[in-house]
């Protein structure tokens, strides 16, 4: 159970991670075009991840959805209500990279 509740830690945190870092990247950027500011976000990613950003962008977004639901199971399953409301955010954050795909 403990290396169940380990991988969902960490599917948690690869899909907030991602989450947050485009937000906080995006902020103060509010006078730039959509485009510019994902221009400016690939120029930051490691080049050999800059070609799948750049041209498989929703292939990530539902990959971070499949992480992020399977962590959100996984808290789900155990009896404990730290663990419960770590699914929630699991879910919710799923939820937002699904709506992200649209």
């Amino acid at each position: 159970m403990k290396v169940k509740i380990i991988l969902a830690f960490l599917f948690l945190f690869i899909g907030a991670f991602q989450i947050f870092d485009w937000i906080f990247f995006t902020l103060g950027k509010d006078n730039l075009s959509f485009d510019e500011v994902k221009r400016q976000y690939l120029q930051r990613v490691p080049a050999q991840f800059a070609h799948i950003y750049s041209n498989k962008i929703r292939l990530i977004a539902f990959l971070l959805f499949v992480l992020l639901a399977i962590s959100a199971v996984i808290f789900f399953s155990v009896k404990n209500k730290f663990y419960r409301l770590l699914g929630i955010v699991a879910a919710l954050l799923g939820f937002w990279q699904l709506f992200s795909l649209m």
